[in-house]
């Protein structure tokens, strides 16, 4: 129905109606938020705390199908049937790099993303899609 419910030990703390059925959740516990992937194509950025969406963008031609968040927060990585890996700087949202991943098949291209992994050099993320391909991609510090 749109609305997602928060919970804190069991009690329930508030209703955050997003005006769209939700497709994937992404919580930061560095930023206390929660990014929101509809399907009206919006990611929304929900204040856990004060239960307000703070900000609402369309990151991808179709829906996001998947979201991870990088180990030191720093970054939200998303994918899409559109074909598309987007990474982007928070809590800006601002894109940081942009790529076409996997092929489609039965309609759908990029399925899922993985939560990052992180080296002293290197943040990792991967990618499955429908094409049965896991990709790894590597963004340099």
């Amino acid at each position: 129905n749109g609305c997602i419910h928060i919970f804190e030990d069991k009690q329930d703390k508030g209703t955050v109606d997003l005006q769209s059925c939700v497709i994937s959740i992404c919580h930061s516990a560095k930023r206390d938020e929660m990014f929101i992937a509809c399907e009206d194509k919006s990611l929304k950025v929900v204040d856990i705390a004060n239960r307000k969406v703070l900000k609402q963008i369309i990151p991808h031609e179709l829906y996001t199908s998947s979201m991870a968040i990088s180990s030191d927060g720093h970054f939200l990585t998303t994918t899409s049937p559109d074909k598309t890996i987007r990474i982007w700087g928070l809590p800006n949202l601002n894109v940081i790099a942009a790529d076409s991943h996997h092929q489609p098949k039965y309609g759908e291209a990029g399925l899922c993303i993985a939560a990052t992994l992180s080296s002293n050099s290197h943040d990792y993320f991967a990618s499955g899609g429908a094409d049965g391909i896991v990709k790894v991609f590597a963004r340099s510090k």
